[in-house]
């Protein structure tokens, strides 16, 4: 069971916030992990399915409404701080507030398991079956942070100040972004690595099997020379022996669909976070870029306007960079997505040459009437070294992250204005 909105779930039970801000970038993630023996009977129980989803559910609404609740009890008190232009101990609140998300936070992990494995065991109980296989309840909840709706700086007669509540979540994200990419590189080259197995078992099928062909052609097709040699082709011992190599390819070529698969995932997460990235990044601009212009209003004369257009083209320019490499990123998974497109056609045409392998075993004799020819067979992609590229790009998105220093930056941006 899973959950992509919990900040506006939680922006919801507390309802309108006059100072504080409810949390963003939350998510909320409880995964059952268990034995492929058993994943096809679990998944086909919708039943406990359900009781799952269920239990964990309520775990998940408890925690949004306790969150809620907090913080439509501290923004009282909030008000009457900023209404006292009392800002440090402002800070102290939201401090405190935050304590307790991350409070909330570890319980309901708890919670949330022991409920899941609740269902898990009462299941185990009328299905004895599933008592050897290993079950693990795996809980993430993806912390968002309670800010201050108002500026601090304003209220204690300072200046506003740029991404204070929003850098440290766009920087987690881009953390994790930089996690796929790492998981991306070491999917690739185990991907490489099965391609050259795969590649060297059928050449060695291939070259076994002339081999044997050439000896029956020899005999004269004489019947019980050709069980004989298929029988040795086929088995475990003998110059001709090939049934490990065949056994080995199915599973090498298993491992190459499954991390193919991953990557396509990991993709498509990578270019939903990115993009998140930018989405937070220009809703912290705009919001720094709002202040400015309400702080300047105050400030009468020509300068205090063009000083806005001043911190504005700072601003864009100390953020070009960072939002530069997010959007290059991005390019170069939409790049990645199209070349995993290409491993497709020559997956299926290994998956059939390794099938048909697998259906030779009850052919006898008759298994050299066929022609087994795998030198056309080309598994792997066009440049893999590109591939790896997108992992470097993203590791280069948390490299640039370092710059978004939201003091430093403020200071920059506020060089020679009437807010320095």
């Amino acid at each position: 069971m899973s959950s992509g909105s919990m900040g506006s779930d939680v922006a919801r039970k507390s309802g309108r916030l006059e100072v504080m801000t409810a949390p963003t970038s939350m998510g909320f993630k409880v995964e059952l992990q268990v034995d492929s023996s058993i994943w096809k009977a679990v998944a086909a129980d919708p039943l406990v399915n359900q009781q799952m989803r269920d239990a964990v559910k309520a775990v998940y609404g408890t925690l949004v409404e306790d969150i809620g609740k907090n913080l439509q009890a501290t923004d009282k008190g909030a008000v009457k701080l900023r209404d006292n232009n009392e800002a440090d101990k402002m800070k102290k609140l939201v401090d405190v507030v935050n304590r307790g998300i991350v409070g909330a936070r570890d319980v309901a992990v708890r919670r949330a398991e022991k409920e899941a494995l609740a269902c898990w065991a009462k299941l185990v109980s009328k299905r004895s079956e599933y008592r050897k296989y290993k079950v693990q309840i795996v809980s993430k909840i993806t912390l968002g942070l309670a800010g201050l709706g108002v500026s601090i700086g304003l209220l204690a007669g300072g200046v506003v100040s740029f991404g204070a509540s929003s850098i440290p979540g766009i920087v987690g994200m881009v953390k994790s972004v930089a996690s796929i990419g790492a998981q991306a590189k070491s999917a690739l080259e185990e991907i490489e690595t099965s391609q050259k197995r795969l590649e060297k078992n059928l050449q060695i099928i291939e070259e076994r099997f002339i081999g044997a062909r050439s000896q029956f052609t020899k005999a004269g097709k004489a019947q019980e020379v050709g069980v004989t040699l298929a029988a040795q082709f086929l088995g475990v011992t003998g110059p001709f022996a090939v049934a490990p190599n065949i056994r080995e390819s199915v599973s090498v070529l298993d491992v190459i669909k499954k991390k193919l698969v991953s990557l396509d995932v990991d993709s498509h997460d990578a270019a939903k976070k990115l993009n998140d990235i930018l989405e937070s990044l220009d809703a912290a601009r705009k919001k720094f870029l709002s202040d400015v212009d309400k702080k300047l209003s105050k400030v009468p004369g020509p300068k205090a306007k063009a000083d806005a257009k001043q911190i504005r083209d700072a601003l864009d320019r100390e953020l070009s960079p960072f939002v530069s490499k997010v959007e290059s990123a991005l390019q170069k998974i939409v790049e990645f997505q199209n070349r995993l497109k290409t491993a497709e056609p020559r997956v299926k045409v290994a998956d059939v040459r390794v099938t048909g392998l697998t259906q030779l075993k009850g052919m006898g004799w008759n298994v050299f009437e066929n022609a087994l020819v795998f030198s056309d067979l080309v598994l792997s992609f066009p440049d893999p070294g590109q591939y790896a590229k997108v992992s470097e790009t993203l590791a280069g998105v948390l490299s640039a992250a370092g710059g978004l220093a939201a003091d430093k930056i403020t200071k920059k941006v506020f060089e020679g204005t009437f807010l320095e």
